[in-house]
């Protein structure tokens, strides 16, 4: 039961509520047309230039300049390369293991890790969080279990993104091309 000194504050918080849900869905005639308002409605970044080994190459639009529906209505893409040769249980060489990927929507989506044979091993990055969105590529991180079963592994991964399937936003999987190969010192 509800005291009347709280319905004083109470009454006029449902009311705003009420008055904010109306007003940021009045007028809408489907999810598409908010998301497509909302997303022309960022502001632009320009790219700036960051120093590396090789060449890199220049997305022609950043993931501020691409619209979200552009964005959601593709299939993403996602590839494994390279190796990884540990010289001791700390440390390692990387010989050009990199996770690339393209049309990822979202920062909080996952990466899923296959290790193959199963073992305790640690790898990364998980999350697209704090990696270029919507395409970019990354180095992988790994950790060895405090005892190793095995002298040689394969790294395979999934990519979680979203795509606008109907006006719904539907949280697709895909398989990653390629894989990884972690090695132990003999």
């Amino acid at each position: 039961m509800v005291k009347k000194e709280n319905l004083v504050w109470l009454l006029p918080v449902m009311a705003l509520t009420v008055l904010v849900l109306v007003y940021f869905f009045s007028g809408e005639s489907s999810w598409e047309t908010y998301l497509s308002k909302r997303a022309n409605s960022v502001p632009t970044l320009t790219p700036t230039s960051v120093p590396s080994k090789g060449p890199v190459k220049t997305p022609t639009q950043t993931v501020f300049e691409m619209p979200l529906l552009q964005r959601l209505t593709g299939s993403a893409y996602c590839e494994l390369k390279g190796a990884i040769e540990f010289v001791s249980a700390t440390s390692y060489k990387n010989n050009d293991a990199v996770f690339s990927y393209r049309g990822v929507d979202h920062a909080g989506r996952n990466i899923y890790w296959k290790i193959s044979p199963v073992d305790d091993l640690a790898v990364g990055p998980n999350l697209f969080s704090g990696l270029s969105l919507p395409d970019g590529q990354s180095l992988l991180t790994v950790s060895l279990p405090g005892n190793p079963k095995y002298k040689k592994y394969e790294l395979t991964a999934t990519i979680d993104y979203g795509l606008l399937v109907d006006g719904n936003l539907k949280v697709t999987n895909i398989p990653c091309v390629g894989k990884t190969v972690v090695s132990l010192p003999q």
